[in-house]
């Protein structure tokens, strides 16, 4: 196990270049860190913040975010919802939408990582079409032919996910372990699980 335990990592508030900050995994309180040091905007997803900094490196030039602001006045909160109302750009989660789709779909609704990004990707569609999608989902779901959309920033997510697709018969345990070991090791910046890396969890053992 040691000898993959790679102890060079340097402190996140020590990296001062792009070459460094890209030769290792940072999570994203490690980046907020590092950005908030040099005074960095810190919102948005990690690798939203990663690029900032990765700018400021290179350039010298503190980035701006670009706030966009709904165009829409539409109140997720309060406004009565039904089949034909259409998604807008002021989109939220809430109660009210909730209560809505479980009528719509049944009590087995919630909301979830895969959902909420079709939500916010499909503006102008009624919301018929999203319980529509839901429906379809689950239906894949259950036939075990869907495989849900993990967003860049969520690597864990997509490293457990891909794991299992090549081991079915795996351990969240074997998965956590090699998990902990990539992480430690340089040029994993953009991790994603690897074949080899199951090497990593039995060599792990030695």
């Amino acid at each position: 196990f040691t000898q993959y335990n790679v102890t060079m990592k340097p402190d996140i508030l020590t990296v001062s270049d792009s070459a460094t900050l890209l030769n290792w995994y940072w999570s994203k309180a490690e980046l907020m860190q590092l950005a908030k040091q040099h005074k960095i905007p810190r919102a948005g997803g990690k690798f939203e913040i990663q690029d900032r900094i990765q700018h400021f490196f290179d350039t010298g030039e503190i980035l701006k975010v670009k706030r966009v602001k709904p165009t829409s006045t539409f109140d997720w909160q309060t406004e009565p919802l039904t089949a034909d109302t259409l998604i807008t750009d002021s989109y939220k989660n809430t109660q009210n939408v909730r209560t809505f789709f479980l009528t719509a779909v049944g009590p087995h609704f919630k909301f979830n990582i895969d959902f909420m990004d079709w939500m916010k990707q499909n503006c102008g569609q009624p919301l018929s079409a999203a319980a529509d999608y839901y429906n379809f989902r689950e239906t894949e779901i259950r036939k075990g032919t869907h495989k849900q959309a993990i967003p860049d920033h969520n690597q864990y997510n997509a490293f457990v996910q891909d794991y299992f697709e090549l081991v079915p018969d795996g351990s969240m345990a074997e998965v956590r372990r090699i998990w902990e070991i990539r992480i430690g090791m340089p040029g994993n910046n953009r991790l994603v699980f690897r074949v080899e890396d199951l090497a990593l969890g039995r060599e792990s053992y030695e």
